[in-house]
C-alpha cells in the first residue's frame, strides 16, 4: 500500500457543554476521505466527563474541563500546541462550534488551501463597527473562496507549521481572540481565506449566543481595542495591527473602550492556599494539663 500521500492531520475541538460531542467527532471521522490520520484533541468543558465515550476512539486525546472552569479556552488550545509542537503533522483543524463537515472534506480542504494561508469560515464578509464596541463580520454570499484577512474561530484549517505560528492570546477569553489571532496570521506572512457560503452546516450556536458562560467574554478586550487604536498593550504580547486594519478596512476611529471593568477576577480554585487558613483547627494540639 502506497502511504506517500497519506497526510495527519491535528484536529482540536474545544466544546462548551456540546450535548452531542460523540456524534460531533464521529461525524467528522465519518465525512471524511478515510485516506489520511485523523489525531483528535478534545477539551471537553462540561459538568459530567465524557470519557467513558470515547475510549474505545483510536487516536482520540480526551480531558475534560469542569463548566465553572474560569480559564480561557484559548489556554487549553495553547496547551495542546505546544505539547504537540514536535509531532510531525500535515495539517491542524481547529473547531469552535459544532458543524457538519460535507463528505471528504480532509480531500477537499488540502487541495483547496492556497500557499502559505489558512482557511477560516465561510463567505465573503463585510466589516463594520457595531453599537461603539464591537467589530462586527456581515457574511456575504459566494461560491468561491475569499480572501478575508480575518479568521472564523470557530473554524480555522492550515498546515500545522502555519498553525503553530500563531501567537496564542490566552489573556482573552472571547472578544478580541478573532482580531487577535488575524494579526498574528498576517504578520507571520499567512493570509487567511473562507470558504464558499453553505461550505459547511452550523448545528450549535456560537458562545455568545447560548446564555451563561461562567467566564466574562470581555476578558482583557479593552486591551485589543487599545491595540488597534493606539498601536500599544500592556497585556498582551504586542503585535503590529496595521497589515490587519489596511487589509480589513477596519475604522478604528469609530472603536470605543468598554467602560467598565469585565475582566473575571483573577483567581485559580485549584490553589492550595484555601487550605492554609484551616489547617490550624485539623492539625493536632500538644498541651500539657
Amino acid at each position: 500500500m502506497d502511504t506517500s500521500n497519506i497526510k495527519d492531520i491535528f484536529v482540536y475541538i474545544y466544546s462548551y457543554k456540546e450535548p452531542s460531542l460523540l456524534e460531533f467527532v464521529n461525524s467528522i471521522i465519518e465525512n471524511s476521505s478515510k485516506t489520511n490520520r485523523l489525531h483528535f484533541y478534545i477539551s471537553d468543558q462540561n459538568n459530567l466527563t465524557r470519557l467513558r465515550q470515547f475510549s474505545e476512539h483510536k487516536n482520540v486525546f480526551y480531558e475534560v474541563i469542569w463548566w465553572d472552569e474560569l480559564l480561557s479556552p484559548l489556554h487549553y488550545l495553547k496547551k495542546c500546541l505546544n505539547e504537540n509542537s514536535s509531532r510531525q503533522y500535515d495539517y491542524a483543524l481547529l473547531l469552535k462550534q459544532h458543524i457538519n463537515l460535507p463528505k471528504n472534506w480532509d480531500t477537499e480542504l488540502i487541495n483547496s488551501l492556497p500557499e502559505s494561508s489558512v482557511l477560516s469560515g465561510t463567505g465573503a464578509y463585510n466589516i463594520s463597527i457595531d453599537k461603539y464596541f464591537y467589530v462586527k463580520k456581515t457574511e456575504k454570499e459566494t461560491k468561491q473562496i475569499s480572501q478575508t484577512s480575518y479568521i472564523d474561530r470557530n473554524f480555522i484549517f492550515g498546515k500545522f507549521d502555519s498553525i503553530s505560528k500563531i501567537e496564542i492570546p490566552n489573556q482573552l477569553k472571547y472578544h478580541g481572540e478573532e482580531e487577535y489571532i488575524s494579526i498574528s496570521l498576517l504578520n507571520n506572512d499567512i493570509q487567511i481565506y473562507s470558504l464558499p457560503s453553505g461550505y459547511y452546516e452550523k448545528i450549535s450556536p456560537p458562545i455568545h449566543e447560548r446564555g451563561y458562560v461562567p467566564f466574562s467574554l470581555n476578558h482583557n478586550y479593552n486591551e485589543v481595542i487599545d491595540l488597534l487604536k493606539n498601536n500599544t498593550t500592556s497585556k498582551l504580547v504586542y503585535l503590529n495591527p496595521q497589515s490587519f486594519i489596511s487589509a480589513t478596512g477596519i475604522k478604528v476611529e469609530e472603536l470605543c473602550p468598554l467602560p467598565f471593568d469585565f475582566n473575571d477576577i483573577e483567581y485559580d480554585r485549584h490553589s492550595h492556599l484555601d487550605t492554609v487558613g484551616g489547617r490550624r483547627y485539623i492539625e493536632k494540639l500538644n498541651a500539657v494539663s
